[in-house]
């Protein structure tokens, strides 16, 4: 068991990706948080570690965009992400408006998902960490 980062600082590196990300969107882009988890149970991880860990996550609707240019919105994205030490997870399009990736280095995941309402939504989540980045 190695210690992670904390849990602020879980919070603070998400913002960070949002952030990263919004820059490369037209600059008449608002956002509206629309959710903020901290300290969500990580007890049942993908990688099979040990109970206690939390996820940190923030997710926004972007306002301000045009629905006609999802696809330009999405390209710009992905190629930004992949140009940028990250590595796609999932790409449903054209089926769906859902793109997921991971950032190589810290293993924060990003996503960016559209509906049939013309609506957008960026978010970030960290890996499983230790609240005080101390193994339990």
């Amino acid at each position: 068991m190695q210690p992670t980062i904390t849990a602020q600082q879980a919070a603070e590196r998400v913002e960070e990706h949002v952030r990263q990300a919004l820059t490369q969107l037209p600059p008449e882009t608002r956002t509206e948080r629309i959710s903020l988890k901290s300290n969500s149970p990580c007890d049942v991880p993908s990688d099979n570690g040990p109970p206690g860990r939390v996820q940190v996550s923030n997710s926004y609707q972007l306002h301000g965009l045009d629905p006609a240019q999802f696809t330009r919105y999405f390209d710009t994205l992905k190629n930004y992400w992949t140009g940028n030490n990250h590595t796609v997870l999932n790409d449903d399009r054209p089926k769906d408006w859902f793109l997921w990736v991971q950032h190589n280095g810290d293993a924060f995941r990003i996503t960016l998902q559209g509906n049939h309402l013309g609506e957008l939504y960026l978010g970030a989540t960290s890996p499983c960490i230790w609240p005080d980045g101390q193994p339990k």
